[in-house]
């Protein structure tokens, strides 16, 4: 698994997206990056923000009115650009990539290893494939939508069934081009896994 290619592929318009100032996501939730919710002004605050033009490093008190001042004005079905007049807060390109890089490491990986404990054992696809619904889905909702109480998917992905696997990942929260990307990658492991 290349952390970094799955990185710049979150970073892209299918996927999550990237934008270096903060902004609603489709919940109303602000975020920043690579669709990294900022819960709190606070956690705003905790974040190395620059002001847009002067390149000066913005204040506590500045990050967290930024904050306020995005979630006031969200707009359902906005796009991430429909923020970004409202402040002149920035993030650079290697926090926005060392956030997205980190959930990775520290939160995601970990709980798929924890959920499915032959992670580290799946083809690189079927990894990829997973990290993106997570990431996508967020903390702790991919155990929820795909591998709770009479759900086919998390069941499939223990038994190494990567055909229903590609069935079964289809999710409300993204675009179809995403989901098909996921299907694909869970196709790709069976061709990987089928001898010459």
């Amino acid at each position: 698994m290349d952390i970094e290619k799955i990185v710049e592929r979150l970073a892209g318009p299918d996927f999550e997206g990237y934008a270096d100032w903060p902004y609603c996501d489709s919940r109303g939730l602000v975020t920043v990056g690579i669709g990294n919710m900022l819960p709190s002004p606070e956690a705003c605050a905790g974040l190395p923000f620059h002001h847009l033009g002067s390149g000066e490093d913005a204040t506590d008190e500045e990050k967290s009115a930024g904050w306020t001042t995005v979630l006031n004005h969200f707009t359902k079905g906005a796009s991430a650009n429909a923020y970004r007049p409202l402040t002149t807060l920035r993030l650079t390109r290697d926090v926005v990539y060392s956030l997205a890089t980190r959930r990775i490491q520290e939160d995601f990986i970990p709980a798929l290893r924890k959920r499915f404990p032959d992670f580290d054992n799946y083809p690189d696809q079927v990894q990829d494939a997973l990290v993106d619904m997570d990431y996508n889905l967020g903390d702790g909702k991919l155990g929820s939508a795909f591998d709770g109480p009479g759900c086919v998917f998390g069941p499939a992905v223990r038994r190494q069934d990567w055909a229903t696997c590609a069935e079964q990942c289809h999710r409300s929260t993204c675009r179809d081009s995403r989901n098909a990307w996921t299907a694909a990658m869970f196709r790709a492991a069976i061709a990987a896994e089928s001898p010459a």
